[in-house]
């Protein structure tokens, strides 16, 4: 998990910037350029994958309205 932005009490998105978690893994997916890094969203009720193929999901952010 790298951010996450808030969008209401129980609600976010949340960027994951790589897959692996194994710190051997994380460099094998930064040399071999993987783009396998996402957004999720979590709700109370689901967690969902909304944006996925990016090198590396490095933060995220909200406009001021909405």
């Amino acid at each position: 998990l790298n951010d996450i932005v808030a969008v209401g009490p129980e609600h976010f998105y949340a960027t994951n910037d790589h897959y692996f978690l194994d710190s051997y893994l994380r460099s094998w997916e930064v040399y071999l350029g993987l783009a396998w890094s996402y957004v999720v969203y979590y709700s109370p009720s689901e967690v969902r994958v909304v944006a996925e193929g990016f090198d590396f999901a490095n933060g995220i952010n909200i406009s001021p309205d909405g």
